[in-house]
């Protein structure tokens, strides 16, 4: 049976800081252009909304059903939404993504999974395959309710392209980068797990868009909770880590361009996330 979803991070806490952090919907257009027209589409762990109105303006969604267990995020992510259109059905509720999910089998015709599966995994588990039971009913769960034909669109980060983030190399050293790789199953972990599920057709593509936007590279933020608060990274460090982390910046920041076109360079060679389709 699936495990609890883990609670390294406070969500409620978390839904007031991310879209003032400059968190950002990645892999608009590639999703868009995989999505049929009349869509039917459910996301899965949708935070605060923030893919909900780019897809919707694409004109190619009828009815969009988004969940998420926390009420903080699901309150931001329906403040939000207030302005869409009534011609699409629109339904935000709560779901828990470790349950069968509330739907019959082939209702929709596409679903989302953005930056999700680190929070779903279990590392306290004794061996791999139960750290990551969590994603494999998930992946189970979104073939069943999926259309013949439908696509599962997910954006997660390769543990490359964790290894290449500027917070995480400032926060982890190499020895202690299993805390992050733990909890977010790599790519060929997941093609594995999604071929189980039953998905034949995976693709997988990188993307170099930050998933804090703009402010990415606004490295002076760290100091600031607000902003740490919108990326469960920090929330994966204890505070010792946390405070040499924020000294190792600051000497950084004493050549900030120089620092600034090494992260770039990273952004640019391994990508931020990959987005995954699988059908």
């Amino acid at each position: 049976m699936p495990s609890e979803i883990n609670d390294y991070e406070d969500y409620n806490k978390a839904s007031k800081s991310y879209d003032k952090s400059g968190r950002t919907p990645i892999c608009i257009k590639r999703i868009i252009n995989r999505l049929p027209i009349n869509c039917s589409i459910l996301d899965a762990g949708c935070g605060t909304g923030n893919y909900i109105l780019p897809l919707i303006e694409s004109g190619k969604i009828i009815s969009y059903t988004a969940i998420d267990i926390n009420e903080g995020m699901l309150s931001a992510a329906k403040r939000k939404s207030k302005c869409i259109s009534s011609e699409v059905n629109l339904k935000i509720q709560q779901g828990n993504l470790l349950r069968k999910f509330e739907f019959d089998n082939n209702t929709f015709d596409a679903i989302i999974i953005n930056q999700v599966l680190h929070h779903l995994t279990d590392v306290d588990k004794p061996t791999r395959v139960e750290q990551i039971e969590n994603v494999q009913h998930v992946f189970n769960e979104c073939r069943r309710v999926l259309k013949e034909g439908g696509v599962l669109c997910i954006n997660t980060s390769s543990h490359a392209q964790n290894s290449a983030l500027w917070y995480v190399r400032l926060l982890l050293p190499d020895n202690k980068m299993s805390k992050v790789f733990k909890r977010f199953p790599d790519l060929s972990e997941m093609e594995v797990m999604l071929s189980k599920a039953g998905f034949n057709n995976i693709i997988m593509e990188a993307d170099t868009e930050p998933m804090l936007g703009k402010s990415y590279h606004d490295y002076e933020k760290a100091f600031e909770a607000s902003y740490r608060n919108a990326e469960s990274t920090f929330a994966m460090v204890t505070s010792e880590e946390l405070e040499a982390g924020l000294i190792r910046l600051k000497k950084c920041l004493r050549d900030r361009d120089s620092y600034d076109k090494k992260v770039r360079q990273d952004q640019q060679k391994e990508g931020c996330s990959t987005e995954i389709f699988a059908t």
